[in-house]
């Protein structure tokens, strides 16, 4: 009977394709695994892995989806969109509730992350004006905010999600796209 497991290490994982070399005292090593090439170099002193680059995936839509960033916090906006745009999402960014009402009728984005309290009008009166705006409803809405309070997260049911700060990235990632998939149903 001939032997079915795949060649490699045991346990019935296949091994890697490695190529080996060794020059001036420093050593390196190449694999595939799954198509992807691997490499690391070693030397006597460091020993540093090197991975491709990921690309950020590809959206089925054509399209980029436009996520609305409203927060007074500067540098909260600027994680914010450096975490979607590595994404592939398009962002748009507000610093204050009266900007964020504009972008919203200018721009129509597909989504908002709001921030409660801000300067002019809060981020609940935004949440209210756009819940109410018969153009506006289906936009998704989602609450990053560092309030935890139970009366908060009762009045934040209005939105569509509730997350606190300190901002956990896969969360973060998770609730978007779980509502752009909601969307596109």
């Amino acid at each position: 009977m001939p032997n079915r497991r795949p060649k490699g290490w045991g346990w019935g994982w296949p091994s890697p394709a490695i190529s080996s070399r060794s020059t001036e005292g420093r050593s390196s090593w190449r694999a595939r695994w799954g198509g992807e090439l691997v490499s690391a170099s070693a030397s006597p002193w460091i020993r540093e892995a090197r991975r491709p680059r990921r690309t950020p995936r590809r959206r089925r839509a054509q399209v980029p989806k436009r996520i609305l960033i409203v927060d007074d916090e500067p540098h909260i906006v600027e994680a914010v969109r450096f975490l979607l745009e590595e994404e592939g999402y398009e962002t748009l960014s507000a610093f204050n509730g009266e900007e964020a009402l504009e972008k919203v009728e200018r721009e129509h984005p597909d989504l908002v992350i709001l921030d409660v309290r801000m300067p002019k009008i809060s981020g609940w009166d935004v949440l209210a004006s756009i819940k109410a705006h018969p153009r506006w409803r289906s936009i998704p809405v989602i609450i990053l905010t560092v309030l935890d309070d139970m009366e908060d997260r009762i009045r934040g049911l209005e939105a569509d999600l509730y997350l606190t700060k300190p901002i956990d990235e896969q969360e973060l990632l998770g609730a978007v796209r779980r509502l752009m998939a909601l969307m596109e149903e």
